[in-house]
């Protein structure tokens, strides 16, 4: 029995000496898959921006390496050709933990000397596990710059990146002091949550919610006071029915502009019912006509209050179309535009609203053009639907709100209903009414 239990304390010693040398090993494996599981995404799409390891040095207890990070197309655009991370990673019993450092980049030192007084502000940590993948934790301590004149006080902040190794899996949590210049503009404690899915090439799903405890902008003709700032982001794919769809929800405990103040305000802008592979076609074609026009928005950024020059104004027209020939292969039946959640409290009363509009056959941007001439056209194409109600003492006296503005009109755009303006649109059966009342499209 004593050789037994001799034995397995020799196996498990010699296992937990072993244990560091081959998590160096899993975690250069896997971090060279992550890379090219990277690189194979996404390069061909994003400008040509990519990563490469550049160097790995891997020791029994420590590994020393560098992952650099080409700019592409981009380096037109940010002037500078690659940036890179040298981190030193230190290998333990259930994983390892890497320090990385940035400071070398010559542009970053020149800020750091020039800006900050050559106190670095910031720290990476990266941790991998086996079991959970990669954790990145990125931290600033406080520090202060100075901006026309002015000092900016930016306080500590963190954001931690989690990862799994298939880069299927990105979850992000963070939270940051805010910043002031200590008189005329400053924004609080600020909140970040993420979660999202990779469900296909180029498709992701999930949620995001940032949250501002206040933010204030006091200048000579205005002063801008809100509490409880809230943006919350979520998008879904359902592959079964081709499609994907997200969702913005605006909101804020109160918004006060000199001595006007609102509270509970809140809007949700929302895309539905895209079609998957319209949205991918779309996005591969974003990307190539992007990377195609960095000289040109380098051009632009580098003219600052000067002229842009003929070519760069040229290209840039060129860049609209070709932009527009990239939207317009969203335009398919079914496409939803929504406007919903619109509400406000004032101090006459509360206002709420919402707009939807719904494509209901695929259509280019060249087909709404007969709308001009025969907008009896318009109830076969969209579906529109619309509500908004404002107290009534808020637009005082205005008679064009409540009398037909064009004779196929039975009433105005809005009707008094008690305190209140009442605005009420649908298209129904063929024909467009308006608060109740048919309007006469044909004439």
């Amino acid at each position: 029995m004593r050789k037994m239990l001799t034995v397995a304390a020799v196996i498990a010693v010699a296992v937990l000496a072993v244990l560091p040398y081959a998590n160096g090993v899993i975690m250069q494996q896997a971090l060279s898959s992550v890379i090219d599981d990277y690189n194979a995404l996404y390069p061909n799409r994003m400008a040509g921006y990519s990563l490469e390891m550049v160097a790995y040095e891997r020791h029994y207890f420590t590994s020393n390496f560098e992952i650099k990070i080409n700019m592409g197309s981009l380096e037109d655009f940010y002037g500078f050709e690659s940036a890179s991370v040298v981190m030193h990673a230190t290998h333990r019993l259930l994983g390892v933990v890497a320090t990385a450092r940035i400071d070398h980049n010559p542009g970053f030192a020149d800020f750091v000397d020039q800006r900050l007084n050559g106190r670095n502000p910031v720290s990476i940590t990266t941790c991998f596990s086996l079991l959970s993948g990669f954790d990145t934790t990125a931290a600033t301590n406080a520090f202060s710059i100075g901006i026309d004149g002015d000092t900016l006080d930016v306080k500590p902040g963190k954001l931690v990146f989690r990862t799994d190794r298939s880069l299927e899996k990105i979850n992000i949590t963070g939270n940051w002091g805010g910043l002031t210049d200590g008189e005329t503009f400053t924004v609080g404690n600020t909140t970040m949550t993420s979660g999202f899915k990779r469900v296909a090439d180029l498709v992701w799903e999930g949620e995001a919610l940032i949250h501002v405890d206040r933010a204030e902008a006091i200048g000579n003709e205005a002063q801008l006071h809100a509490k409880n700032l809230e943006i919350a982001y979520g998008i879904e794919a359902d592959q079964q029915s081709d499609a994907i769809g997200g969702d913005v929800l605006l909101t804020a405990e109160s918004i006060r502009l000199k001595d006007r103040e609102v509270k509970d305000a809140s809007v949700r802008l929302a895309v539905n019912n895209v079609d998957l592979s319209a949205y991918k076609a779309f996005a591969e074609r974003y990307f190539q006509i992007t990377a195609t026009m960095m000289p040109q928005l380098k051009s632009l950024n580098d003219a600052g209050d000067r002229e842009p020059t003929d070519e760069a104004k040229q290209a840039m027209a060129l860049y609209g179309i070709q932009m527009m020939t990239a939207w317009e292969q969203l335009l398919t039946e079914g496409l939803e535009l929504m406007v919903s959640d619109f509400h406000v409290t004032l101090p006459e009363g509360d206002v709420a609203g919402d707009l939807t509009l719904r494509l209901l056959q695929d259509m280019t941007l060249a087909r709404f053009a007969p709308l001009i001439y025969q907008p009896q056209m318009l109830t076969d194409i969209i579906h529109l639907q619309s509500h908004l109600t404002i107290p009534a003492t808020v637009v005082g006296e205005n008679p064009n709100l409540l009398t037909p503005l064009h004779p196929v009109m039975q009433t105005g755009v809005f009707v008094l209903e008690g305190d209140n303006l009442v605005h009420t649109a649908v298209t129904k059966d063929g024909m467009l009414l308006l608060n109740g009342m048919a309007v006469n499209l044909g004439g």
